[in-house]
């Protein structure tokens, strides 16, 4: 079957010219024998592809010779199709021996079109790297990019990963080309990551200089995060999107106070950070880049800030992005009672409470602990039915 379709297919692309016992033969040029042997049993017969030089093809003008090799290519492709679809190894070896050994002539001959053909057609993405090579030498690897609507969308993702890893593997620093690649495929995440591995590495580069010397390099490192994040949310990436997002906001925190640093710090320096930056904003920030926003985190710089320095308009802002739990005021109570200093921070303290209207017998409660007598009573002569609700949660 191979054989009659690979003959007719051929003679009927070459005009009728090419003989038809040319075209499969054993490897000693004998033509192929019967299906069965004389004991019967069937001959191991192996195609062989003659090579196209002895097939006495017309070849005059140049143009003849170009039709000549597009023939060639066409054959080579359906002939490897038929090889992997009948399971045959070495009919498969074969094949891409043969195409392996033409590359050459279809470089010279300047056949650029027919190498991106044989590395498509082929769809043999790992045997055939030498053409990706080949084209990227001759500056014509956009040609691998060109739509090629003869493929599904299966083999298109896999074409595409083909190509990228060659380059991942091979050309790492090449950013035009790689770019190149991932916009013609759409490969948002693919992109993304390269731009947030780009940036990072950059950041790396400059962390021993002094911020307020490499300010254009941190500017162009944040809107690398900042392509990084929008790619990244169009292939609907949002944890990877935010990441990128919160290290591109400390970078410009970076830009806008070079005098402190920001970046690369280790968990001893960020709580101290933390600590003592006054801006509820600023430390936020830092939070989130540095992966301390739980409510444990929160605690150090808030008592710091709130009780210690009397800085009420950090809570304000805090309470407007966070909701004000119970656990909050029961852990500032727990820092107050092991505050060494707590009569000097008690009227702080105090006016921390008045944000705790929203529960009255919590409020009351810690009022009792800390010996807020005068806010204690404040609380039960201001709250409808406290008594009622006192003795009844006395007598349980």
């Amino acid at each position: 079957w191979f054989g009659g379709k690979l003959k007719a297919g051929f003679s009927s692309a070459c005009g009728g010219s090419v003989p038809a016992s040319k075209l499969c033969q054993l490897p000693n040029g004998t033509p192929p024998p019967g299906p069965r042997g004389k004991a019967g049993r069937r001959s191991a017969v192996r195609p062989v592809l003659t090579p196209m030089s002895s097939l006495g093809l017309p070849g005059g003008s140049a143009l003849d010779q170009s039709g000549t090799r597009a023939c060639e290519v066409e054959m080579l492709i359906r002939a490897h199709a038929c090889f992997v679809k009948a399971c045959s190894l070495g009919g498969v070896r074969l094949v891409l021996g043969m195409v392996q050994a033409r590359l050459q002539k279809y470089l010279e001959a300047g056949d650029f079109h027919l190498l991106v053909r044989l590395y498509i057609g082929l769809r043999s993405y790992s045997e055939m790297q030498e053409i990706v090579g080949l084209l990227i030498k001759h500056n014509r690897f956009e040609s691998l990019l060109q739509r090629q609507t003869y493929l599904d969308e299966a083999e298109v993702g896999n074409l595409r990963v083909a190509l990228y890893t060659y380059l991942q593997t091979y050309h790492p620093d090449d950013e035009d080309m790689l770019t190149m690649l991932l916009m013609r495929f759409r490969m948002y995440r693919e992109i993304a990551e390269h731009w947030e591995r780009d940036a990072l590495k950059r950041l790396r580069n400059v962390r021993h200089n002094k911020p307020g010397s490499v300010i254009p390099e941190l500017l162009d490192v944040m809107q690398r995060l900042i392509d990084a994040a929008i790619n990244y949310t169009k292939d609907k990436c949002h944890v990877y999107a935010s990441r990128c997002q919160q290290m591109a906001a400390l970078v410009g925190l970076q830009i806008q106070a070079p005098e402190t640093r920001f970046l690369e710090l280790d968990d001893r320096e960020v709580t101290q950070l933390m600590l003592y930056r006054g801006s509820f904003e600023d430390a936020r920030i830092v939070a989130l880049a540095y992966n301390r926003n739980n409510l444990s985190h929160w605690i150090g710089p808030l008592y710091q800030q709130v009780i210690c320095a009397g800085n009420f308009r950090y809570l304000e802002d805090y309470l407007r992005t966070y909701p004000a739990s119970s656990a909050l005021f029961t852990e500032m109570q727990q820092r107050f009672k092991a505050d060494e200093k707590r009569l000097a921070h008690a009227a702080a303290m105090k006016k921390l409470l008045s944000y705790l209207d929203d529960d009255m017998w919590l409020k009351y409660e810690i009022c009792r602990e800390l010996d807020f007598a005068d806010l204690a009573a404040e609380v039960a002569s201001t709250t409808p039915g406290f008594q009622y609700f006192e003795a009844l949660r006395l007598t349980r």
